[in-house]
């Protein structure tokens, strides 16, 4: 499948597998402030060129794919995390076709307030737990018995509270690395 409207391009090959999460019909995200999630399982051809009006989070799994963001290019692997403010263009695509499996989150600007102003890009994270959690809202999406709203309330709460853990430590860690480089310069501007 390819899209292609006004500078926007979305490249799903036959091997590329993706599940979505929407705020209108999965409304437990909305108190999150996430409008749309997902799980994807990336194979082959892969492409996506956009610029949202909404915060992405896009979470490296497994595998290995590639960001451009804010000119430069980045190389994203298991365990690193891409945030991309909302207006920023960016493109993510496959890395010559090697798998590479994602979580990612759209979030609503207002809802998110210390977003990075630029794109950043975190390595190293524990991810992992990410594939169970979007596991348990796929099995609860279309279940209606008595206790599936109150699952996928609790599982979009966790998924809001791990998405914040990802943001906002990612946040404070360029904050103390930030905070180390100004201590640098002063011992520096002693000497």
């Amino acid at each position: 499948m390819s899209i292609c409207c006004m500078n926007e391009i979305i490249e799903l090959g036959p091997r590329c597998h993706e599940r979505y999460f929407c705020g209108v019909h999965f409304p437990a995200l909305a108190p999150q402030g996430i409008q749309i999630a997902g799980r994807s399982r990336l194979a082959g051809r892969y492409r996506v060129a956009q610029q949202l009006g909404a915060h992405l989070v896009e979470i490296t799994l497994e595998g290995r794919g590639v960001a451009d963001a804010a000119g430069r290019v980045h190389a994203l692997h298991a365990g690193s995390v891409l945030l991309v403010p909302a207006g920023q263009p960016f493109r993510l695509h496959s890395d010559r076709g090697a798998a590479w499996s994602t979580a990612w989150a759209h979030l609503e600007v207002p809802r998110w307030p210390g977003f990075p102003r630029q794109p950043v890009l975190h390595e190293g994270l524990h991810v992992a737990p990410l594939d169970a959690l979007f596991a348990l809202l796929d099995a609860e999406r279309d279940r209606e018995d008595g206790p599936s709203a109150a699952l996928r309330r609790a599982f979009a709460d966790a998924l809001g509270h791990w998405l914040q853990r990802l943001v906002h430590g990612a946040a404070d860690a360029g904050n103390r690395q930030r905070g180390a480089l100004a201590s640098v310069f002063e011992r520096v501007r002693a000497l």
